[in-house]
């Protein structure tokens, strides 16, 4: 039988490699003993060689050849491959670029998704700056505008009829202008505050309305002259002290700050807006994949113009600069004994007289049944060089000399 191949030649080969000094300093005391020289007489018989995975002062443990750090690559969405950036064998940096799919709808969809945060950003700083003093120039000019308008109107009407004195006119003007303000400070607080007054609100723009129509109609009777020309007159009356007050409420509006309902509304479409971004920059990052930290490609299956699916392999990363050894059928009669910072002496196949040192640095939480037997794994690192040229997946021989 080749006791390179042989599991069980293999610790026997270990096993006599650990107890020979034991051995050694057995005879030497023999030697130097005052007692009888032996005899067949006092010699005791001995069976024939086997051997135990634990022996009286040794633990033996076939194991296995693997990087300290390795993971499957696989893709997070599904696309078609655009672009393999690297090969088989290559060494790279954690978080360097591996491979690429097409992502030119998610590149749009992020594109849009800054857009409309920008937009966002904006609406919130233009509410938040106020208006700018040109504007509120430019609406202030505006109700210059108005009065002046409704100043005319009211004098052409004057020269048209004849109907009612001046001085009627004039305090029925001042009655419309009267109640005009009052409807706009109405109109203005139930639009503000209706949600919370409720009726009361209502009930004041209500009235004021009313009161602004009673007014307008006792300015028509002092004022009618009961011909067309007249008509014409009053309507351009009321046209006028309509648009000034539509200009009146459009320059307070202007220079009135933000509410706290507008300030909040705002804010809330820009974190909407921020959220649609992140979202989109998410499925952006999916289309590419990246190394998750350094070391070399020992497998790539994937090419150019693949069409992948979430969860399909792109291939397998390692830090095989960076080998471990770890066990595979050390029992649960034999792990009790050991601990982590136990020394180790290691045997490979492909290198049956070389020994390296190493120790244990973990040993396994959780049992894994292998042929039937409860096992723990036990991680042992290198103490020394291993020999040039081990690889992942060769076989090894831990042997545990017990303190």
């Amino acid at each position: 039988m080749n006791p390179q191949k042989d599991p069980a030649m293999r610790k026997i080969a270990v096993f006599r490699l650990l107890t020979l000094p034991l051995i050694g300093l057995l005879i030497l005391q023999s030697g130097c003993s005052s007692a009888s020289p032996a005899t067949p007489e006092n010699i005791a018989p001995t069976a024939g060689p086997t051997l135990p995975t634990t022996s009286g002062d040794s633990v033996i443990a076939d194991g296995v050849v693997e990087p300290a750090l390795w993971t499957t690559l696989s893709f997070a969405t599904a696309g078609v491959v655009a672009e393999v950036l690297v090969a088989e064998g290559d060494a790279v940096e954690a978080g360097q670029l591996l491979v690429r799919l097409d992502d030119t709808d998610a590149q749009l969809a992020v594109q849009q998704a800054e857009a409309a945060l920008a937009a966002a950003e904006a609406r919130l700083a233009k509410l938040q700056a106020g208006a700018r003093p040109e504007e509120i120039a430019v609406q202030e000019a505006q109700v210059e505008a108005a009065q002046a308008g409704l100043s005319q109107a009211v004098a052409r009407r004057a020269q048209i009829h004849g109907g009612g004195s001046e001085a009627d006119i004039r305090a029925a003007e001042a009655e419309i202008a009267s109640a005009a303000a009052e409807e706009w400070a109405a109109r203005d607080l139930y639009n503000r505050e209706g949600w919370r007054m409720g009726d009361a609100a209502t009930t004041r723009l209500r009235a004021a309305e009313a009161a602004l129509a009673a007014a307008e109609a006792r300015l028509e009777q002092v004022g009618a002259s009961g011909d067309a020309r007249s008509s014409e007159a009053q309507a351009s009356v009321w046209a006028a002290a309509a648009q000034q007050r539509v200009a009146e409420a459009q320059l307070a509006l202007l220079s009135a700050p933000p509410t706290t309902e507008d300030l909040a509304a705002a804010e809330a479409e820009v974190q909407s807006a921020a959220a649609e971004l992140a979202l989109a920059q998410a499925a952006l990052s999916r289309y590419e994949l990246r190394a998750p930290f350094a070391g070399t490609l020992t497998r790539v299956v994937i090419k150019p113009g693949n069409h992948v699916f979430p969860e399909a392999q792109f291939g397998v990363l390692a830090t095989i600069t960076e080998l471990q050894v770890r066990t595979t059928d050390l029992t649960e009669l034999s792990v009790g004994q050991l601990a982590v910072g136990h020394p180790v002496e290691l045997r490979f196949d492909a290198w049956p007289d070389v020994i390296v040192s190493g120790r244990i640095v973990s040993i396994g939480l959780e049992a894994e049944m292998r042929q039937g037997d409860v096992t723990y794994p036990v991680v042992v690192a290198f103490e020394e060089p291993p020999p040039p040229g081990l690889r992942w997946g060769m076989t090894a021989v831990v042997g545990v000399r017990l303190p």
